[in-house]
């Protein structure tokens, strides 16, 4: 669970392909203290599960379905993306209670500025 307050930046600094379909390596700083293997990550709204840690950088799995229904398929080395760990129930939350599950795509048909 988080709660949709974006917590870091993070950096695409390598993208691997694998079997079911991509290896993301993220660097950021500002989120790795206690950081563990197994955590949920939300990256850019994406409930990801971490798979490894080096010391600034956390890898990530993505399947080819994530790839394909989220905007995580158009990123690139050096793209930057927005991080949130999972909640905790020992803080204040700021935001509101979200999985980070994607069920469905929507399509913008109208923009009015």
């Amino acid at each position: 669970m988080f709660t949709g307050i974006i917590e870091t930046i993070g950096i695409i600094t390598k993208i691997k392909s694998n079997k079911k379909g991509k290896t993301f390596i993220i660097e950021a700083n500002n989120c790795m203290d206690d950081l563990e293997i197994g955590e949920s990550m939300s990256v850019n709204g994406v409930c990801l599960t971490v798979t490894q840690i080096v010391k600034s950088f956390f890898y990530l799995d993505l399947v080819y379905e994530t790839l394909k229904i989220t905007n995580l398929g158009e990123l690139t080395i050096d793209s930057k993306v927005n991080l949130e760990r999972a909640l905790t129930l020992s803080k204040r939350i700021s935001g509101h209670i979200l999985q980070g599950h994607v069920e469905t795509i929507g399509i913008i048909v109208d923009k009015i500025n």
